[in-house]
């Protein structure tokens, strides 16, 4: 994938594989070094070169500014986390159920219990089961619900 970037005043246009990923980078390998003649400097962790005859060198984030960008993504998730929360607090007497069984589990029911809304509950059992004698022939956990 071709991807615009821009690095300070530094703008460039680089080909890269692309990697799905929680981070956002693009990591300037050895392909784009080869392209740009590129000069790594060990010790200080910089890059230069020539770009449009003119020299740039491309310094790594400081520590803080490290800190910073870490800071600004966990507000960001927070608030993301917070705005789902609202929106699901906003479903009235929903019942979220997890993965693709159809099971409630008892926090579910208590939650559900609490609410004046209806509900309809299905048990499987392999025979028959007359009403009057229901309460004997259910598990325990299914007639307390009943």
């Amino acid at each position: 994938m071709r991807i615009n970037f821009t690095i300070g005043s530094y703008k460039d246009v680089v080909e890269c594989d692309v990697v799905p990923m929680q981070a956002c980078n693009i990591l300037l390998g050895r392909p784009w070094q080869f392209d740009r003649d590129s000069m790594h400097h060990g010790r200080t962790n910089q890059y230069s070169f020539l770009f449009h005859d003119k020299k740039i060198v491309l310094h790594p984030m400081l520590p803080e500014a490290i800190m910073q960008s870490d800071v600004a993504k966990a507000a960001k998730a927070k608030c993301e986390r917070n705005a789902n929360a609202k929106s699901v607090a906003n479903k009235k007497d929903e019942i979220k159920l997890k993965g693709a069984c159809l099971i409630a589990t008892k926090s579910n029911i208590n939650k559900f219990n609490a609410s004046t809304s209806i509900a309809y509950a299905l048990v499987c059992k392999d025979a028959l089961i007359s009403i009057l004698d229901m309460q004997h022939s259910l598990p325990p956990t299914v007639a307390n619900i009943l």
